[in-house]
């Protein structure tokens, strides 16, 4: 699990970008071909994208004061498939 404290928070009325970076001991010298961002109820994946080593989401929604826990999930060119799970927290400032 990422730390919480490398994941910037988010306000409620934003629709903002969070990005994943994959290194290429994790890949095994394989690339991404698809990625799966999963968000608990009050959350929305507005938009998704990946790249040979990097996963992105943009989110929206979210209540104040309640931590998220997101599921990303990738599948490599050597039909690996890996997970993370990036916490996210909801405040009143921030982007």
């Amino acid at each position: 699990m990422i730390p919480l404290e490398d994941v910037p928070p988010k306000h409620p009325d934003s629709s903002k970008w969070y990005w994943l970076s994959w290194s290429p001991e994790e890949l095994n010298g394989a690339s991404i071909v698809g990625a799966t961002w999963t968000v608990p109820a009050g959350l929305v994946v507005d938009d998704s994208q990946f790249t040979t080593q990097l996963t992105g989401a943009r989110i929206s929604g979210g209540i104040v004061g309640v931590y998220y826990e997101i599921e990303v999930e990738i599948l490599t060119s050597d039909n690996q498939t890996l997970h993370e799970t990036m916490p996210l927290e909801i405040r009143n400032w921030g982007h």
